[in-house]
């Protein structure tokens, strides 16, 4: 039989273990979307000669569709870390 205690320890425990897999999901996140990012930059500036116009348009498309989603997943990484208590971002 649980105490009156142990609920709330284990709801505690229960929430840093969302929050930790918060970020490791965040820092995957940024991780693709950061290659996404460097990916379509060589596309954009790098090869673009090579390139039809609908192909160009789209690397600069996902150009900045790769910077908001890295934007995002910060932003989720820092909501994961306040709420472990870390100070510092």
């Amino acid at each position: 039989m649980a105490s009156a205690i142990d609920i709330p320890i284990k709801s505690v425990v229960a929430l840093k273990d969302k929050h930790k897999r918060l970020i490791k999901f965040a820092n995957k996140i940024m991780l693709v979307s950061l290659s996404f990012f460097l990916a379509s930059v060589w596309v954009s500036y790098g090869i673009e000669q090579s390139l039809i116009l609908a192909a160009e348009v789209a690397a600069h498309l996902l150009t900045i569709i790769s910077a908001a989603i890295f934007k995002l997943g910060y932003a989720m990484r820092c909501v994961g870390a306040f709420n472990l208590g870390h100070k510092a971002f």
